[in-house]
């Protein structure tokens, strides 16, 4: 094994580290998967990319957590994270020179979700992203921070993306705390997994989440009696809009056990080279559960708004996709070949039992209340109207000049680095998925409204309680039980 892993040592920099084998896996797959640990901690090194997925749909994460154990698992979350941070700080220098090109606007999103349960309904929050870009800076405020501790968390929050010649500055401004957090490329050895980051993984069902849009197509809604329909439009804040249904989305969860229990079984290795033998594998064997549900999104799109979707809005929902989940399930969507037009509004599947619907609106002031007023300190969480504001009848297709404070750390705020801040939207989407898809299960059955509510009653244990804004404990505190941290993953397919 050693004479091995020095020759791999001494070959990997000459080869493709992501070539395929007969069954659809990179050689970090297969180490993974075999449980070779040194071999896998020989190509991390090398840059194999830890996020590829197998042909079956996994990532090596969960391959790892599959295997039961827990080096391995605590190796590929370590690499995992420092190679999503330089991902991430790499590609924020080219989303900000998109935007450089592009007109300097101000515009309004609000996000708000819906539930086809009741009782879940009423507590769905609800919040208006503000959206500031000149040049090549950008600004996103916003108060609906994620899901945390099984509730939705509130908070006063900036986000700041200053780009440069040859890098950017990111900055994450909490105004509640006056705390300003600048973004660094942290060194490998601050990403070390604690134990209890592993043990909860290996402890946990490893859940896949598709969105699978292979057969989509969007058609043109109706209106009237029969015989007398037309195609429908709408008003949206201003801008009429064609509706759209797009029908055939299918969300589809896999989850496995197989690293929970103790049950294991050799497969034959020659057998593996054959591509043509699907019912049997390398690895543990694997215990598999699949559910697939049928969606329908819908679309209101304005063919003469004068905001660009690919050259202004993408590279904006680009950049918050990157630490938040719900930008990500925008954004998955948003790629889609939709039809001509700007999607002013926008309602598609989140969850299981949850439906985002995002509005575009105050486009550069243009509607009442005009801009928010910022500061001499740059702070614009304080609403207050403009005394010139430009009509809802006027030309919004252009903006007045936005002031430099508004890209700047507000005055009397401490900077810390950004290894310092509490990451509270690590696993949002993992958190509530899970627990979704745990009410159901406990509940029995997935129609029966009643008792998927009466399941929502407990907390994940270990987990520390986070500030949140005390006005929306009524609406927002949503007890959900969680007995098992989740690993999920969610992208189209």
């Amino acid at each position: 094994m050693k004479f091995l892993i020095k020759r791999i040592s001494l070959s990997v920099l000459q080869v493709d580290l992501e070539v395929l084998d007969p069954r659809g896996r990179t050689p970090l797959h297969l180490a993974v998967t075999l449980g070779h640990l040194e071999c896998a901690r020989l190509l991390v090194q090398r840059g194999a990319d830890v996020s590829r997925e197998n042909r079956n749909g996994w990532t090596v994460l969960q391959e790892a957590i599959s295997s039961r154990n827990p080096e391995m698992v605590r190796l590929v979350l370590r690499y995992r994270d420092y190679q999503r941070t330089t991902k991430r700080l790499a590609g924020i220098p080219r989303l900000l020179e998109r935007l450089r090109q592009a007109q300097d606007f101000y515009v309004e999103m609000k996000w708000e979700f819906t539930s086809w349960v009741p009782l879940v309904s009423r507590i769905c929050p609800s919040d208006t992203y503000r959206v500031w870009k000149s040049g090549q800076c950008l600004r996103v405020d916003t108060t609906l921070m994620g899901f945390e501790q099984m509730t939705w968390q509130r908070g006063n929050r900036s986000f700041i993306f200053r780009g440069q010649d040859s890098s950017a500055m990111v900055m994450e401004v909490d105004h509640d705390r006056q705390l300003v957090f600048c973004e660094t490329l942290p060194l490998l050895g601050a990403l070390q997994p604690s134990d209890e980051q592993v043990a909860a993984r290996l402890s946990a069902p490893v859940v896949a989440t598709q969105l699978d849009t292979r057969n989509i197509s969007f058609e043109r809604n109706k209106t009237g009696i029969l015989g007398w329909r037309n195609e429908k439009t709408e008003v949206v804040n201003g801008y009429e809009a064609k509706v759209y249904c797009a029908s055939n989305v299918e969300l589809i969860t896999r989850t496995r056990t197989d690293h929970l229990n103790d049950q294991h079984k050799t497969k034959p290795k020659e057998e593996y080279f054959n591509p043509n033998m699907t019912q049997r594998d390398i690895g543990q064997p694997c215990h598999l559960t699949t559910k697939t549900q049928r969606f329908k999104a819908k679309l209101w799109l304005c063919e003469s708004h004068p905001l660009s979707l690919s050259e202004q809005v993408a590279p904006i929902i680009d950049l918050m996709a990157i630490s938040n989940a719900l930008f990500a399930k925008l954004r998955d969507f948003i790629t889609l070949r939709l039809p001509p037009g700007f999607p002013v509004k926008i309602e598609i599947p989140i969850y299981h039992i949850l439906n985002a619907r995002i509005t575009f609106g105050n486009l550069n002031g243009c509607e009442e209340g005009g801009l928010p007023r910022m500061d001499a300190e740059g702070d614009g969480q304080k609403d207050s109207p403009r005394t010139e504001t430009p009509s809802p009848g006027s030309d919004s297709s252009s903006v007045s000049k936005i002031p430099p404070c508004v890209f700047e750390a507000p005055r009397g705020y401490s900077i810390l680095g950004g290894n310092q801040r509490e990451n509270i939207r690590d696993e949002e989407d993992d958190l509530l998925q899970y627990a979704i898809q745990q009410s159901l299960i406990e509940a029995g059955s997935e129609y029966d409204q009643v008792t998927i509510w009466e399941a929502l009653t407990n907390s994940k244990p270990g987990t520390h309680s986070l500030s949140c804004d005390p006005s929306r404990h009524e609406r927002s505190a949503v007890s959900i039980p969680l007995p098992l941290s989740p690993v999920v993953t969610f992208h189209p397919q």
